[in-house]
């Protein structure tokens, strides 16, 4: 972990104890799937009230593949970004991301913990096909981020049956931010 991300988790740290927060537990076990070393379990955060029915449910809509700006992948994959579930600061730093565009909290509308047991259920004709996969990618000041990983050149209706398994997933472990609970 490099010493800015150190930083980051330390100052949110000091922030929330602070703050009355709710505890949050530290990740069981990791996984070993053939040369990726992953936790269990990872974050999706939700930033629009489109990511949701009316019932409360979680929609396709939260979990959107993109290349961010100026982002350049060799491997025709788009990407959604997670934080992957290594210990309670992960879900910390999750809550406390600031939007870019708005300089505000990005995840205001809460946040999914997804088991990766149940992902692979979910996506194992996708990821035996190649048009689905995941990956631990750290970028400045978060050390947990990672992508799920889309084919680019899938169709467009097998592109939303991944969305929609990914939604299913997501919306047996949703949880609203502890700081936003009307949202």
């Amino acid at each position: 972990m490099s010493t800015q991300s150190r930083r980051l988790i330390q100052s949110i740290t000091k922030k929330l104890q602070k703050k009355s927060c709710p505890s949050f537990p530290k990740i069981a076990s990791w996984r070993q799937i053939g040369k990726k070393k992953v936790p269990d379990s990872f974050y999706r955060g939700f930033s629009h009230a489109g990511c949701f029915c009316p019932e409360g449910y979680v929609t396709s809509e939260g979990f959107i593949f993109e290349l961010a700006k100026g982002v350049v992948r060799n491997d025709s994959f788009e990407e959604a970004s997670i934080n992957w579930n290594d210990d309670e600061y992960a879900l910390r730093l999750l809550l406390h991301q600031r939007s870019e565009k708005k300089n505000d909290v990005q995840f205001k509308f809460g946040y999914s913990e997804l088991n990766l047991g149940d992902l692979l259920l979910a996506m194992k004709p996708y990821m035996h096909q190649s048009h689905f996969s995941y990956e631990r990618k750290p970028i400045m000041g978060n050390p947990y981020h990672g992508n799920l990983l889309i084919k680019k050149q899938i169709s467009n209706n097998a592109k939303r049956m991944i969305r929609d398994a990914l939604a299913t997933v997501a919306s047996m472990n949703y949880h609203k931010h502890p700081d936003y609970p009307n949202l």
